[in-house]
């Protein structure tokens, strides 16, 4: 998942660039459109589960981020797989083929707060993203298929002599 977090001036947004930083609120698998159950403080590299107590840091989970604090812009990248497994724990409802859904429901960013969601604007006001998971079978068929191009490469070499024995 890739986002970008950008004050707007054209538009009208302003920010300060001491308050360049970035929270947000994301429902997730089943229960996406009903509630937020996974935060991340996108600029202290956290995430939690919202209303529950403490922070989990994201080192080493693929998360990273960059922030400019001269055009108000933050980007930030988060391993699909990491919405699929939960690996550290947080509590959060994972996405699956089943209940694919991810929706952004509330921004702290810039000094400002974004509601959004169901209970303020609509059930997509701030965005549903519904991203193709693959289904277990498919990554079976392509391993199945990357197994069976590297045998008939080695059944080829060895053909027309191309193999070489490791000593």
């Amino acid at each position: 998942m890739y986002g970008t977090i950008s004050a707007d001036p054209a538009a009208g947004g302003t920010y300060d660039s001491g308050l360049n930083f970035s929270n947000l609120y994301f429902g997730t698998g089943a229960t996406a459109t009903q509630g937020s159950t996974l935060g991340i403080e996108i600029t202290n590299d956290d995430a939690f589960y919202p209303g529950g107590l403490g922070t989990t840091s994201l080192a080493g989970s693929g998360f990273s981020y960059t922030d400019n604090a001269t055009t108000g812009v933050i980007t930030f990248t988060l391993p699909w797989s990491f919405l699929e497994t939960d690996p550290l724990g947080i509590g959060f409802d994972k996405v699956s083929a089943a209940d694919p859904e991810v929706m952004l429901r509330l921004s702290q960013s810039f000094g400002y707060s974004v509601a959004g969601g169901v209970a303020n604007f609509g059930s997509d006001d701030l965005g549903v993203e519904t991203l193709p998971v693959p289904e277990a079978s498919s990554w079976m068929l392509l391993g199945l298929g990357c197994f069976g191009l590297a045998f008939a490469s080695r059944h080829r070499l060895r053909r027309v002599g191309g193999l070489v024995p490791l000593a």
